[in-house]
């Protein structure tokens, strides 16, 4: 949630307990990855501690700095977050705040790549799995808060409210999901998550939802090779924004749908070097 760098280097409170974090890709994301579990954003400059593990906790914390003489909180970073593991179940939280990720400070944490163009924006995510002898079950519950948006890294249609601006984003985002393992080369996995927002501009406030359901097969052809196929259907309830807001949109879709409803099926050919 909180790290793009490198896999081994991102943390592991929440992400790791969404299907888009663990068994699968991006078109598992919520939407338009409002709570960064596909990494859409990477930081820079960033300093990390990784506590040892007591008793199942690792805890675990990061500071990115703005390197902005004179703008100390300008386009920096902080975050921190928990693990418990016991068996197999898993434990997670993750904290995330950004400030003014949309500053021209290109030696900031966050440069180029972020998800929103916004003043101020913080992430929290929960979540917990549990694996039994040849299948997994989680959960995953997330709450973003977006200040001052100006732009969205997915829209690329209408951004603004007409006759306004947008003062807030704010996202709730459920998920549940599992995996089964047919076979020892061969697993299903299914994902559904619902997320609510609140979008309030100075024209009015907004209700957008999203319904979405995600599926994926998989089969291992050799110990670096698979062949899976997933598909993912999104329903978008139109709160009349007269922005992007009002369509569905699965994050690696080509674009915005131009209606309430979006399909994606991928079919791949993986080799692991």
């Amino acid at each position: 949630m909180l790290s793009k760098t490198t896999r081994p280097r991102r943390l592991f409170g929440f992400s790791p307990l969404t299907a888009n974090g663990n068994w699968t890709g991006y078109l598992f994301a919520h939407p338009y990855d409002n709570d960064n579990t596909d990494y859409s954003f990477r930081v820079n400059n960033a300093v990390k501690y990784v506590s040892p593990t007591w008793n199942g906790v690792t805890a675990e914390g990061m500071y990115a700095f703005s390197n902005q003489a004179g703008g100390f909180a300008n386009n920096r970073l902080y975050g921190a977050a928990l693990q418990y593991q016991h068996g197999g179940l898993t434990l997670g939280a993750s904290y995330v705040k950004m400030n003014n990720a949309r500053s021209t400070d290109a030696a900031g944490a966050v440069t180029g790549d972020n998800t929103f163009d916004a003043s101020s924006q913080q992430n929290v995510g929960i979540g917990a799995t549990c694996e039994f002898s040849n299948a997994l079950i989680g959960f995953a519950y997330s709450h973003v808060d977006v200040y001052d948006p100006t732009a969205n890294a997915y829209f690329t249609g209408t951004t603004q409210p007409a006759g306004g601006r947008w003062k807030s984003w704010k996202f709730d985002n459920f998920e549940i999901n599992g995996l089964d393992h047919v076979t020892p080369t061969f697993y299903v996995g299914a994902a559904y998550t619902y997320t609510q927002a609140r979008v309030d501009s100075t024209v009015g406030a907004f209700n957008p939802k999203w319904h979405q359901l995600s599926m994926k097969l998989d089969y291992d052809l050799s110990k670096r090779s698979s062949v899976f196929v997933e598909g993912v259907y999104q329903h978008a309830m139109n709160a009349h924004t007269g922005t992007d807001f009002d369509y569905a949109y699965i994050p690696g879709a080509a674009d915005i749908a131009s209606g309430p409803n979006q399909y994606v099926v991928r079919l791949a050919l993986l080799h692991q070097f």
